[in-house]
């Protein structure tokens, strides 16, 4: 007797050629995950609270034939390949919820997404002819890193004010009023993840009106009510 055919969920599910099922289709970085800390007072009781930002960086990746989108966070360490800590599927608007079921999570690629949402461990991508290959199946073509991560103020605050940090900040400051965040606290545990060492408010509103100045900002943009947010991921049409 004849297997059962199997029949797609959703039109995600149909895979066109060239393109194989597995591949990697879509990769989008997204902002930092944060969490509430409560900081200490010198006397030991706890004072305010503050943001923290949780280890490793996020993105969103697609896979062809999949009916589903994964959010993953993943943290890299020297010599190893990138490592999957949080990880949520969902199915992007338009085509329907689907199910998720017991296959489906045995055949979720950890490696393949970890590496396609990895932050930069790919092999040189100088060579054209490979690029397709390289996306599609990233963990073929990632090298773990050779030595200690870059300095903290390299991802931090810069000695100098630059076009690229006035853009990140307008960014974080963006996104914490996308998702009704304290911004000043947002844009500090974007910053810098340690809460101890984190900028002031005063120092980020500073760094605010510097961004408005070179025109990243619009004036008022972050008092107006914000929008309700799309799934994390996904573009507004």
């Amino acid at each position: 007797m004849a297997g059962k055919k199997s029949v797609a969920r959703n039109p995600l599910e149909l895979v066109q050629p060239p393109t194989e099922a597995g591949e990697v289709t879509f990769v989008s970085h997204l902002p930092p995950a944060v969490t509430p800390q409560q900081r200490s007072t010198p006397d030991g009781t706890q004072g305010d609270t503050a943001l923290r930002r949780l280890p490793g960086h996020r993105a969103v990746v697609q896979l062809a034939g999949s009916p589903f989108r994964f959010e993953v966070r993943v943290v890299e360490e020297p010599g190893k390949p990138p490592q999957i800590v949080d990880l949520r599927l969902y199915s992007p608007p338009g085509f329907g919820d689907v199910a998720i079921t017991n296959t489906d999570l045995k055949s979720i690629p950890l490696a393949r997404i970890a590496a396609a949402a990895g932050s930069g461990l790919l092999t040189s991508m100088h060579d054209l002819d490979t690029i397709p290959d390289r996306l599609a199946a990233p963990e073929k073509h990632t090298d773990a890193a050779k030595s200690e991560p870059p300095p903290r103020r390299g991802r931090g605050r810069p000695r100098k004010l630059t076009d690229e940090f006035l853009h990140r900040i307008a960014d974080y400051a963006r996104e914490a009023h996308r998702r009704g965040q304290p911004i000043p606290q947002y844009v500090a545990a974007c910053i810098e993840p340690d809460p101890k060492r984190q900028p002031s408010p005063n120092t980020v509103r500073w760094w605010l009106s510097k961004a408005r100045e070179q025109r990243l900002l619009i004036p008022g943009e972050l008092n107006r009510k914000p929008k309700t947010p799309p799934p994390e991921g996904v573009t507004p049409q």
